[in-house]
């Protein structure tokens, strides 16, 4: 998998599209090699001591003029871990460009990006697949595509997930940039479920050598955020 474009340019996203995008969050729950499932507040409270949040948001879109093509788009991510996290694009047609919100409700550990899919188009007749597998993201074990962990009880945002078009298209894991920022997130995100108030959420961005850059909030979390990292 050819990676050859520079990977350290800073990554920022639209404060607009962060503070409405961080009201239509839906959460789901994900079993092993299982579809997801809406979570509803009796589920949550079910599991609530045994499992934990992870929020990020993800780019399904199609990108046009993305590095030498005509349009990319991603299609799946996978991440392994104490369960199988399996992402994949609603449609492979009919899909906006912006960001859709997931909660996803995960067995507590680390989880590792073992898998991804872009579809790239230089032409209508034109159309092939930027695919990475287990062996190029996890290199002699050294989880180079990325990494994230919850534990049982948290709520944990590791980021907005889109594609980096500066050469061949690839995911890129970009991030809510300030603590103001990240704290009208939240704020979305405990209106649209009031029953998780009181419970922080922390800033831990995925950690990643080849698809994104390290970040950390300033000092001073807002109330129930934090800025705890891995």
């Amino acid at each position: 998998m050819p990676m050859t474009h520079d990977l350290v340019k800073a990554r920022r996203l639209s404060r607009l599209a962060l503070v409405v995008s961080a009201i239509g969050l839906s959460v789901s729950f994900l079993a092993d090699g299982a579809e997801p499932t809406q979570l509803s507040e009796q589920e949550y409270r079910s599991h609530a001591d045994t499992l934990g949040v992870v929020m990020l948001q993800i780019n399904w879109g199609r990108q046009w003029k993305c590095g030498a093509s005509e349009n990319a788009q991603l299609e799946s991510l996978t991440f392994t871990g104490p369960s199988k996290l399996e992402l994949a694009t609603p449609s492979r047609l009919m899909v906006e460009n912006t960001y859709k919100p997931y909660a996803l409700l995960v067995t507590p550990g680390k989880y590792v990006l073992t898998g991804f899919d872009v579809k790239v188009a230089k032409s209508s007749t034109d159309v092939s697949h930027v695919r990475a597998t287990e062996a190029q993201l996890v290199p002699n074990g050294e989880p180079v595509g990325g990494t994230f962990s919850v534990d049982a009880g948290e709520i944990v945002y590791i980021g907005h997930i889109g594609l980096d078009c500066a050469a061949e298209p690839m995911p890129w894991r970009f991030y809510i940039e300030t603590r103001g920022e990240f704290d009208r997130y939240v704020d979305g995100f405990r209106r649209r479920f009031p029953f998780l108030a009181g419970v922080p959420v922390h800033y831990r961005l995925m950690a990643t050598k080849l698809l994104g850059q390290d970040h950390s909030l300033e000092s001073s979390p807002g109330p129930g955020s934090t800025g705890k990292s891995n």
